[in-house]
């Protein structure tokens, strides 16, 4: 079966790399990676790569980059807005580090340069990461509290259980949101395997919390010298603020508004104001309904403050289970082969029935470059299938300045098995009264120690769609042929035709293929080697470029606890077609992040260029850079990035560029940010960038109507026995809490009517003796715009401990008569027997007949109960007979004992005895359980023996 289903899969893999694959006629920027698209890497590592990003327009733009990660995975770096020449491209190397408590499978990572002057100018590119399971320690968490007062601490014991077959020294690292003080007993331990360790960690909380919260904590373990992630235990603890917070008598929609204050001297000086309102929320008490909006203008982009400056942009929409209605600006997205992605003004609707997803948008394209689409109208339909598989059916109607064209695809996404996942689609269109068609497959997955993901895609030359006149193929392989040995094989291949009738300037056809083994020692060092090779090709009758390159690459990268070091070395040849230069190549890289703990970090880089890609002249170019990141106060974060580029050989390539920024949070409700870049050409000393940004921004709730159904409990908690108020007690009703002052007032404000709510007491905060005077549980009813009152009080709780025991009958051995003693009571007594004591010199002794009970055996499985008004306390014995109430109120209670499980022949000594308890009594009872005795008497009747059963 499995050799079945890898020829399925080579034969899939095969077909793929006979697609070519298309690329955009009007995207105006293409990304493409440079190194491997499949990464395999452990939890707690650093992964980095290369990006090719090209300028397909005819004038030179500022792109800034955006890499989308998994949940919680971070860059190492942020990456610089950059600019790119005409018909030009340029490598950027980003790096990202996988999470400690990152799960085992497989990511997906993409890469996206967008053109700040024009939003359509967009491409994005996905390369994978499998992160490989390491299993070798837990942790279990131990009777965490649920709730906590705020300023206090409170304890997280915990379990670390080393599973692994190996011992070693264990370090923990802690992690707290928000940000409290952690004060563990212990960081690190040595443990043999199958050893195990109690530890714990006290929490300081925030005395100046106003609502309930939650505090997370994560505990991560891992051997020392050991980056991959062994196991984590995360507990939630509800933090509880001391003083009540005014009952708010509306509903109240969140509403974030701001304002921004940008300027920049330089060439395209300029200045601004620019406002922002956005919110998100229910409008009605029906909280799955959320109405969102955003609106921020006028545009500063505009008015040449093009470093921080942005577009305007005004949306608005409403969703729900079913239903989700989009208007104004925004990214609108249909499929591969149909539109990606495109900025426009317009609407979108959405309708979802069961396993059915419906939608149509229209829109008009903003900030558009020459060419691009100006009106786009789509619908489609999509079935959910089992097992993650789905189909669909797409419709766009596209308008540029050339056509006017309708397109259909279909689509689907299949999940084989665990091995294989595989995306089709196939689109037609009759664009200008010929049938033109585009085809696009995806195959990826994971077999054993081999990872493949390809791809391919096809679209004939008057394809109206998001790819046009163009041919791709991809393949990218990870075979594993040991534990810490990999072979990696990389293969992308695109061919852009021209058209003399439309607006393209160029056709390229960029080839990039890679080969190389990954070498990984004690899953701390990496060594990677690697043979590349590159070209890009302008097939126009005059070209604009025609380069190639071949490359020796070598990257080491080593991870410790909190630093991680990673350097790498290029060497090889470059051709320069059109100029017929040849030179040779080498670049150096190296960068290093250190991350003390997750709220301050440290990178830095440093590169080196020595080529003659594009000119006939050799440059080399050194660049340099740092950003750093922390709290200085509890309140205030900043952020300080610096890059320096120098090129010895060219004085207009070099340039300084510096930022800072800074955010502090007032309040919960208020926040100030501001922002400087300061960028210095060296072709010019007096001509440099100095931009500056401040931003303002206010969270509110606006009232949106009267919340006339709620209502609201209040009341004292009193130590019964010296009558004085208990202080800082937490109190729940069902999921809300409060906490007693000190004059032991409590106060659950806007409650909702209607239905039972039930009072409990946290006992860990008044006492674990103590309990709750009145019965319970206590039931409270809540009348909506009524206020209900309560008098609590607490005592200390009482006990009641005991055995349920069988009794035997037997002799009483005690009690013996010598043969000249039992002529008088013969006439009372049977003789059961008799027997001879030689040694003693008494012819005959024998019993007097008498019995008595001795205890016998524990018995199990019998129903005990307490009860006391309407109170009732039930517990079954275990195997030995014994019995524990705890917790109990003081006062008169009726003991029961029920009798369907006692042995045959038996009954209860005393059914349904009465306990009085007073305050911290602990009583012990006995519950005897007696046989039903018989008794032999002979009856002096001829030929009659009657048996007599006395009690």
């Amino acid at each position: 079966m499995e050799d079945k289903v890898k020829k399925i899969i080579y034969t899939s893999i095969f077909l793929l790399i006979s697609f070519s694959v298309v690329y955009s006629d009007d995207n105006g920027v293409m990304v493409r990676p440079m190194s491997q698209g499949i990464f395999e890497t452990v939890p707690d590592a650093n992964v980095m790569t290369v990006f090719s990003v090209m300028n397909q327009t005819s004038e030179k733009l500022e792109f800034i980059s955006e890499t989308v990660l998994p949940n919680g995975w971070k860059m190492i770096a942020p990456d610089m807005p950059f600019e790119i020449e005409p018909h030009s491209n340029e490598m950027r190397l980003i790096g990202f580090r996988v999470p400690k408590e990152t799960p085992a499978g497989r990511y997906e990572v993409s890469f996206t340069a967008v053109s700040r002057k024009y939003l359509s100018v967009s491409n994005t590119f996905p390369i994978f990461v499998n992160v490989l399971p390491v299993k070798r320690l837990s942790i279990s968490l131990l009777d965490v509290p649920a709730y906590a007062v705020a300023g206090e601490s409170y304890s997280i014991p915990f379990t670390v259980v080393n599973e692994s077959n190996v011992g070693g020294t264990v370090i923990l690292d802690f992690n707290s949101v928000p940000s409290y003080i952690l004060q563990p007993d212990t960081t690190q331990m040595v443990l043999a395997s199958g050893e195990s360790c109690l530890c714990s960690v006290r929490v300081t909380t925030d005395k100046l919390v106003q609502s309930v919260l939650n505090h997370f904590v994560s505990i991560s373990a891992r051997f020392e010298g050991d980056s991959a992630f062994t196991d984590q235990g995360k507990s939630v603890v509800k933090i509880v603020p001391r003083s009540q917070v005014k009952a708010d008598r509306y509903n109240r929609f969140p509403i974030n508004v701001g304002i921004s204050y940008a300027m920049q001297q330089d060439g395209y000086s300029g200045r601004g104001w620019q406002f922002e309102a956005s919110g998100s929320g229910s409008v009605s008490t029906d909280p799955k309904g959320i109405f969102s909006f955003y609106f921020r203008g006028p545009d500063t982009y505009l008015e040449n403050l093009y470093t921080y400056g942005v577009h305007e942009q005004y949306s608005a929409g409403y969703r729900n289970e079913k239903v989700q209605v989009d208007l104004g600006d925004k990214s609108y997205t249909l499929s591969k082969l149909t539109e990606q992605f495109r900025w426009g003004r317009g609407a979108e609707a959405q309708v979802r029935v069961k396993n059915w997803n419906m939608g149509a948008f229209a829109h008009k394209t903003l900030y558009f470059w020459s060419g691009s689409v100006k009106h786009e109208a789509a619908s489609y339909i999509r079935h959910t299938l089992k097992g993650r598989n789905s189909v669909g059916l797409n419709y766009l109607n596209k308008k540029t300045s050339d056509i006017d064209a309708d397109i259909l695809s279909a689509q689907g996404h299949f999940r084989w098995n665990k091995y294989m996942e595989m995306d089709l689609e196939y689109a037609g269109s009759s664009a200008n009264g010929e049938y033109q068609q585009a085809a696009n497959a995806a195959l990826s997955g994971r077999l054993k120690n081999l990872s493949y993901a390809g791809y391919g895609i096809y679209a004939s030359p008057g394809y109206p769609g998001y790819y046009t006149n163009t041919r791709i193929h991809s393949l990218g392989l990870n075979y594993r042929f040991r534990k810490n040995l990999r072979v990696d094989f990389n293969l992308n291949q695109q061919q852009q035709q021209y058209d003399e009738e439309t607006h393209q300037v160029i056709a390229p056809v960029l080839k990039y293929n890679s080969f190389g083994l990954i070498y990984e020692w004690r899953e701390k060092t990496r060594f990677n080697f690697a043979r590349t090779s590159q070209s890009s090709h302008d097939r126009f009758d005059q070209p604009l470029f025609d380069y190639c390159e071949t490359a020796y690459r070598f990257n080491l990268d080593q991870s410790f606890r909190n630093l991680t070091l990673a350097g790498g070395l290029e060497t090889g040849r470059t051709q320069n077609r059109m100029l017929e230069r040849d030179g040779g190549l080498f670049r150096l890289n190296f960068s290093a992040h250190i991350s003390p703990n997750v709220r301050n970090s440290l990178s830095g880089y440093l590169t080196y260029d020595n080529d003659k890609r594009y000119s006939d002249q050799r440059y080399k170019r050194w660049t340099f850079g740092f950003d750093a990141s922390g709290e200085i106060l509890r309140n205030t974060a900043v952020n300080l990035s610096y890059q320096s580029q120098y090129s010895p050989e060219s004085y207009f390539e070099d340039r300084n560029l510096f930022e800072f920024g800074l955010n502090h949070r007032l309040g919960a409700t208020q926040e100030f940010a501001i922002r400087c870049r300061k960028i210095l050409l060296h072709n010019s000393l007096t001509k440099e960038e100095i931009a500056v940004k401040a931003d303002y921004r206010l969270r509110l709730g606006v009232p949106i109507g009267m919340n006339r159904s709620v209502g609201s409990v209040k009341g004292t908690l009193l130590d019964l026995e010296n009558r004085k108020p208990v202080q800082k007690a937490v109190i729940r009703l069902n999921e809300y809490m409060a906490v007693t002052d000190d004059d032991g007032r409590f106060h659950f404000q806007s409650i909702p009517p209607g239905g039972d709510y039930f009072l409990s007491l946290d006992k860990s905060t008044i006492g674990l003796d103590k309990v709750l005077a009145q019965p319970t549980p206590l039931r409270v009813s809540v009348a909506g715009g009524g206020e209900k009152i309560l008098e609590l009080g607490i005592v200390r709780g009482c006990g009641v401990k005991g055995r349920v025991v069988v009794y035997a009958v037997v002799n009483d051995s005690s009690d013996h008569f010598s043969a000249d003693k039992m002529k008088q009571y013969l006439d009372e007594y049977y003789v059961a027997g008799s027997s001879q004591n030689k040694d003693k010199g008494v012819d005959v002794t024998v019993t007097n007949g008498k019995t008595k009970l001795v205890p016998g055996h524990g018995l199990g499985s019998v129903l005990v109960e307490l009860k006391k008004d309407n109170e009732v306390h039930r517990r079954v014995t275990d195997n030995d007979g014994s019995f524990v109430f705890d917790g109990l109120r003081p006062g008169q209670w009726f003991f029961t004992v029920y009798e369907y499980n006692l042995p045959e022949m038996h009954r209860l000594e005393q059914p349904a005895p009465v306990i009085d308890l007073n305050p911290g009594d602990d009583k012990q009872v006995q519950v005897r359980v007696l046989p039903i005795r018989r008794q032999i008497q002979f009856v002096k009747q001829e030929n009659l023996v009657l048996l007599e059963q006395k009690k």
